[in-house]
């Protein structure tokens, strides 16, 4: 008897693996069983599926160490449900049935315990295996990974004595999320506040380079509402080259900081124009889908390519957002967004936020 499963794991496959003879009779579709995954990990998985379709000469398949649970805890259209949710939204299985099911009652090698505090053990109802987790629990202050019990304690596969203790209200399972994000950061320059124009000129002195550098700077801030320009904007803007601009770091004439930036923005236009006027029939459409939006309605604009329609939809978004109202613009493909995002930041400048995949 072979048993198909949903790991949990960002894996859109199952995974196949041998019955025991001696949990033949018991198991069953919907059940949480304990498995083997790689070299040392166990996993809690689903069984999704119990056949006797046998495996391709050649191809040893791993048994299933324990059986969790008497009765399924998931029935077939809960199972049903998840697969719907898998197609439909593009999700790996694994990563549905890890929302879908508590942590508490899918832990793994990775899972984090910890000893229940101020709760007296009765050492008496535990069996050996439990007392000794109990008593590496008890030494340590912060929660233990179950793989770290496993080879402290030399026990193969420890999953199945946590979930009794589990069971048993002596330990307490800590969901352990670890983020992916750093934030994204760019060193800036600004002008110090309590530094005259006077001040300024004496600490650069007859460094005329510095001082044409410095004249530069402080044109661009005069002419901008901006606290700060980014390093690589400075030395965009005024050609000048970094021995220069660090020449004013070290007279402390600029001053210079990392400042943490939006992973959604594109570096936005910081002089935006008004939209183009639109021709008389772009004025028709724009007019009829305003109609169209004031009733509710949904509406399909068909123009072949270069007709004019992008224009009507940055009128579209300067109205909505004169009404203090928001946008989502959708586009169907990565490689549309370069030449769109610089038609819209001109118009929208820093209101714009461009999001997809290959932002990192």
């Amino acid at each position: 008897m072979f048993a198909d499963v949903v790991l949990p794991l960002p894996l859109s496959e199952t995974f196949t693996y041998a019955v025991p003879a001696s949990m033949q009779s018991a198991l069953a579709i919907g059940c949480r069983v304990i498995v083997p995954f790689g070299k040392r990990k166990y996993y809690t998985a689903i069984v999704l599926k119990i056949h006797h379709d046998a495996p391709q000469r050649g191809v040893s398949l791993k048994d299933i160490h324990s059986l969790i649970d008497s009765v399924p805890l998931v029935n077939e259209n809960q199972l049903k449900l998840w697969e719907w949710v898998s197609f439909y939204y593009l999700s790996p299985l694994g990563d549905v049935y890890k929302a879908a099911f508590p942590s508490k009652l899918r832990m793994e090698s990775e899972t984090m315990v910890s000893a229940l505090v101020g709760h007296a053990t009765d050492e008496k109802g535990l069996r050996p295996k439990e007392k000794q987790i109990i008593d590496l629990l008890n030494e340590h202050d912060l929660p233990v990974k179950i793989s770290e019990i496993a080879v402290r304690l030399k026990i193969v596969n420890v999953l199945p004595t946590v979930y009794s203790l589990a069971e048993k209200g002596l330990v307490v399972i800590h969901e352990s999320i670890q983020s992916k994000f750093a934030p994204k950061t760019e060193t800036h320059i600004f002008l110090p506040k309590k530094l005259s124009p006077q001040s300024a000129s004496h600490a650069i002195g007859k460094a005329k380079k510095q001082q044409l550098l410095y004249e530069q700077i402080t044109g661009l801030f005069a002419a901008s509402e901006a606290d700060s320009f980014s390093r690589k904007e400075i030395m965009a803007l005024t050609g000048a080259s970094a021995s220069v601009l660090n020449g004013l770091l070290q007279k402390n004439v600029l001053r210079q900081a990392t400042v943490e930036i939006g992973r959604l923005g594109d570096g936005a236009a910081r002089v935006t124009r008004a939209p183009h006027t639109l021709n008389e029939y772009q004025q028709q459409a724009f007019t009829e889908i305003i109609d169209c939006f004031n009733d509710r309605k949904p509406c399909l604009l068909h123009g072949v390519t270069s007709s004019g329609k992008t224009e009507i939809y940055i009128h579209l978004i300067k109205r909505l957002l004169d009404e203090g109202k928001q946008t989502l613009y959708l586009v169907p493909e990565i490689a549309l967004t370069t030449q769109l995002t610089h038609r819209l930041q001109a118009v929208f400048g820093d209101k714009l936020a461009i999001y997809h995949s290959k932002i990192n």
